[in-house]
């Protein structure tokens, strides 16, 4: 089975809507009941918008300066992922953020 890639405003469209992970708690948990998913999937959608970024800076609809910034997003989501240990995926955590773990 052939399945096309998103096309150029698709691909936009699907990078803007990801960056959700930089907007307040509130806004995030909104865009959770908006789509009715569960936590992770601000992480996972992420990562799947990240994954275009390349193309579209190659298409020159996104700085290449952005890169870095989003490669850092995806390294802490790695790292959040990692420790089985604590659930960091859930909403009360989206308002429980430690200086420790604040990108800049």
């Amino acid at each position: 089975m052939f399945v096309e890639s998103p096309g150029l405003s698709a691909r936009r469209r699907i990078l803007i809507e990801a960056v959700v992970v930089a907007s307040p708690a509130s806004t995030q948990v909104a865009w959770l009941d908006k789509y009715d998913v569960p936590p992770d999937e601000i992480a996972l959608g992420f990562d799947d918008a990240f994954l275009l970024a390349g193309r579209l800076v190659d298409e020159r609809q996104l700085s290449c300066d952005v890169l870095p910034l989003l490669q850092t997003i995806d390294e802490v989501f790695s790292e959040m992922s990692q420790d089985a240990e604590v659930d960091r995926w859930t909403r009360e955590a989206l308002s429980t953020v430690t200086s420790a773990e604040v990108v800049y």
